[in-house]
């Protein structure tokens, strides 16, 4: 851990991983990035062989899946049937409404506001240091065109802002 090849060595073993669990039937898609992995699933019952694959590789590389971090993220109201499926194939797992996963709010009941608090906090924080700072109108324009209105950009791609919060970053940056 640490040395130049350890990321190499990580992304070799475990691209082999996801692209097991990718095949796996019932698994629509799988998504990783650095040591976190996401599987969308479509079928319950694929979650044995999900299972069964991780402890397969956790025996392979050595390496642990962290079950107390592992969430199950549903779109929609679960049976007491599917919800007693996915215990008996994954004990303990932890069922949740909302998830953020690389900072991005996740799950049915996440607003397009809440995509937006994080920005909103940051710029806030921007502009109440730069007030501090006497600076001209062109430098007040290159600052809010580099360093705050950006911060929505990603916001924008996977959601429509609401009115008020482009109304509140608008009379904030103005």
């Amino acid at each position: 851990q640490g040395g130049p090849l350890s990321a190499i060595l990580f992304v070799l073993i475990y691209d082999p991983f996801l692209s097991s669990l990718l095949t796996t039937d019932g698994v629509d898609d799988v998504f990783g990035f650095c040591d976190d992995w996401q599987a969308v699933i479509s079928n319950l019952q694929s979650i044995g062989d999900i299972r069964t694959l991780v402890e397969e590789f956790e025996a392979a590389s050595g390496l642990q899946i962290h079950r107390t971090k592992t969430v199950w993220l549903a779109t929609r109201t679960l049976s007491s049937e599917e919800l007693s499926a996915i215990l008996d194939a994954w004990p303990n797992a932890k069922l949740v409404d909302k998830q953020i996963v690389l900072g991005t709010p996740l799950g049915r009941h996440v607003l397009a506001s809440e995509f937006c608090e994080k920005p909103l906090r940051i710029m806030y924080e921007r502009i109440a240091t730069y007030k501090r700072l006497r600076v001209s109108l062109g430098m007040r324009i290159l600052i809010a065109n580099t360093f705050l209105l950006p911060l929505f950009s990603y916001v924008n791609r996977i959601v429509l802002i609401p009115d008020d919060i482009r109304q509140a970053v608008s009379n904030a940056v103005l």
